[in-house]
């Protein structure tokens, strides 16, 4: 009987029983390397993250990534967004995968958790072995997957921008190519203000270089790279404070879209700097005002900005499209429709008119497309 047919066999043998799923982790384990390509064939189906026996595949995974971490870190990194956040999320493979706390847990008198503990301090030990052979890229890979602290943590993933930014302008090539596999959904997206703010730092070896690289990347990224750089080239608190730059000044400029009002002091038109990003909320959008009377006011919200903010940003970046393939058109439109709480006439006339399922801002594009990917709904975006 081959790996395949046998780690079919346990997993039969493991529904409906949490014991014999964990038997599952321990036999798999047991295999070693030789377990590598049945879980990875096991863990790529499209129907994966609905498996009863998902979280014990990932988790006889990760023990048995300890021979190969690389190869692991590659593998999961790949992975549709649903299958990288289910292998980070639950508190055992927040131990077995990313190791920040292990050793306070080797002495305890858990055996079973106690022994995962000692597979995370070898596995951290190999991770720490790989960035010093690799470089920037198996640093830059670690942060991908949060190998340096679990995600709903206040770190964030900090440690590993700093060690990223120690490697110098070696660090563009892998740091680029990180944002590009989160540009198209090929990474978590969770994992991109570590990057974003690794890659300001770095940034100020070759500015020109950045601020192309930029200019080319969706505007959630823009957005996002946005929110990061005052943390980067600003606040002495972070641990990061190099001095403002003029490279991240023109960044600024080149983001900026204004809708003309009234100040609430003085009653003078002026100009209010308006725009949209990405956070854990959603969809977020602000405005703000910086008049020379000296009022200040600042504004923001969930979810689709005022009529005016947008409209304003549409005449400033153009309008998008999501488009889907035809045959999953209804099922996006049933996902849009549950997240935009649209009736059942606005979806129907979505489907008989439209070619897009939605249309609007370049972020709210690449927002919703990373949704609809993320339930394997192939979306894309494209300019009207």
């Amino acid at each position: 009987m081959d790996r395949d047919q046998q780690l079919e066999s346990l997993v039969v043998a493991a529904r409906g029983s949490r014991l014999r799923m964990l038997a599952l982790i321990e036999q798999v384990a047991s295999w070693g390397p030789d377990a590598f390509a049945a879980l990875e064939r096991r863990i790529g189906r499209a129907d994966f993250e609905t498996q009863e026996s998902a979280s014990a595949l990932l988790s006889a995974y990760w023990r048995v990534g300890t021979h190969d971490p690389t190869r692991t870190t590659r593998f999961i990194a790949e992975q549709p967004r649903a299958v990288r956040l289910l292998a980070l999320e639950e508190p055992d493979r927040k131990l077995a995968s990313l190791g920040a706390f292990a050793e306070a847990c080797v002495g305890s008198p858990n055996e079973k958790k106690a022994e995962l503990a000692r597979q995370v301090v070898v596995w951290r030990l190999d991770r720490q072995r790989a960035s010093s052979l690799g470089g920037a890229h198996a640093v830059v890979d670690a942060v991908l997957i949060g190998d340096y602290v679990p995600k709903g943590t206040c770190f964030v993933g900090r440690e590993g921008t700093a060690e990223i930014v120690a490697f110098g302008a070696a660090a563009f090539d892998p740091l680029e190519h990180a944002l590009e596999k989160i540009a198209v959904g090929g990474s978590s997206a969770y994992q991109c203000d570590p990057i974003v703010l690794a890659y300001w730092l770095v940034s100020v070896h070759d500015p020109h270089r950045a601020l192309e690289f930029l200019a080319r990347q969706p505007f959630f990224l823009r957005s996002l790279a946005l929110d990061e750089g005052p943390i980067a080239f600003v606040k002495k608190n972070s641990g990061f404070f190099i001095g403002m730059h003029a490279h991240f000044e023109a960044f600024v400029a080149s983001m900026r879209v204004f809708v003309r009002a009234r100040c609430s002091l003085c009653r003078s038109e002026v100009d209010w700097s308006v725009g949209q990003h990405v956070s854990e909320s959603g969809l977020v959008w602000w405005r703000s005002l910086d008049c020379a009377c000296g009022a200040k006011q600042e504004e923001d919200g969930v979810g689709l900005p005022p009529e005016e903010i947008r409209s304003a940003i549409l005449r400033a970046q153009g309008v998008f499209n999501v488009v889907v393939r035809p045959e999953n058109h209804v099922l996006a439109l049933a996902k849009l429709r549950q997240s935009w709480g649209w009736s059942i006439e606005e979806a129907a006339r979505r489907i008989r008119g439209e070619r897009s399922v939605w249309a609007g801002t370049e972020l709210e594009c690449w927002w919703i497309s990373n949704e609809l990917n993320g339930a394997a709904l192939g979306a894309r975006v494209e300019p009207s």
